[in-house]
């Protein structure tokens, strides 16, 4: 008997000696930059720094790439007047994680507009995306560590120990670019609107293929998402802000069925309604034929961008005070472009 409980106190303090060592590691490795995360740090930075320094009534849109690829802040502002930012990164990012980014900047008098992918809304929150494990692990260090305790385990916990392995070698040197057609920050404009994906420059290699989905299979009806919409709502009425909310781009395929989206729209207006807030156009009027899509199905084109935009306006304008701001110059300096290479976001849910 004492024997069997030697063995099984060796065996516990060795567990114990391991997991040590791994949080010891997983620890000393915050901070440090990956190649993969630069993308999405760089915009979020970059849209930050453009935000901060609006002194006026603005309109922040926000929302994954679907929104950088497919809503022009330039073109809102040059119609209306308002100062806007186009907000969108990358959908890898939660919910509550692009709401964080808003709070930072939306002040009394402004108007928040989202435009979340649709796997937002149902985004199992216990179940991490790597691509966010490694942004917030290399980018965002600061919002870990605020974290509590038990999160930041089990974030680790969820971490792969080759992801481990690359932030220690990332501690000792900065991460070379990853080339790509359009996905570098210099690609975007004053307005952090995404430039350069024109249709002329399709990549041959896309990916349109997504067969599954909110469209085709409806809501999970997670709570978490919907909970935490509801708080922003509440947030943004205590601070004087207008809340709006409209459906994301998505291209459409042949597994579509009429009476799943009509569904999802009662359901976007049953859950909008609830919470006071005002729900712009339709899910088949942003539901858009392949070809206006630039290399996922969340990607439009520029050329799809801009009609896009024009739609998404007259549904906009009675909520915009167009009286506070002239219209800026617009933003027609050409696209950095430079030689393609294997893009580094996730194609399909991005």
């Amino acid at each position: 008997m004492k024997q069997a409980s030697k063995i099984f106190g060796s065996f516990v303090s060795g567990l114990g000696l391991v997991a040590g060592v791994f949080f010891f590691l997983a620890y000393r490795q915050l901070g440090a930059p990956t190649a993969e995360s630069a993308w999405t740090w760089q915009l979020v930075e970059r849209k930050s720094e453009i935000a901060r320094t609006i002194q006026t009534n603005k309109l922040l849109i926000a929302g994954g790439s679907s929104v950088l690829f497919g809503i022009s802040a330039e073109t809102i502002e040059k119609e209306t007047g308002v100062a806007s930012v186009n907000m969108g990164t990358h959908a890898v990012l939660p919910m509550a994680y692009h709401i964080r980014i808003l709070k930072e900047f939306l002040r009394p008098g402004d108007t928040a507009l989202l435009a979340l992918e649709y796997e937002q809304y149902d985004w199992d929150e216990r179940k991490l995306d790597e691509l966010y494990v490694d942004y917030l692990l290399a980018r965002d260090q600061k919002f870990f560590l605020s974290l509590p305790l038990s999160k930041q385990i089990e974030i680790f916990i969820q971490t792969p120990v080759d992801r481990i392995q690359r932030g220690l070698k990332a501690r000792n040197r900065t991460p070379g670019p990853i080339l790509s057609s359009v996905y570098t920050a210099t690609n975007l404009n004053s307005h952090g609107d995404q430039t350069g994906h024109f249709r002329a420059l399709r990549p041959a290699r896309a990916s349109f293929d997504q067969f599954r989905g909110i469209l085709v299979s409806g809501f999970n009806r997670r709570a978490a998402g919907r909970k935490t919409l509801q708080e922003f709502a509440g947030w943004c009425r205590t601070n004087h802000i207008q809340l709006l909310a409209t459906f994301p781009n998505r291209a459409t395929n042949n597994v579509f069925k009429s009476q799943v989206i009509e569904r999802v729209q009662a359901d976007f207006n049953t859950f909008y309604q609830s919470i006071n807030v005002p729900l712009l156009g339709t899910v088949s009027e942003s539901t858009l034929p392949e070809d206006e899509f630039f290399d996922t199905v969340y990607h439009l084109t520029a050329e799809g961008q801009h009609a896009r935009t024009l739609r998404l306006l007259t549904h906009l304008r009675p909520y915009l005070n167009t009286s506070t701001k002239e219209p800026s110059n617009v933003d027609d300096r050409p696209a950095h472009l430079v030689p393609t290479a294997t893009l580094p976001n996730r194609q399909a849910a991005n």
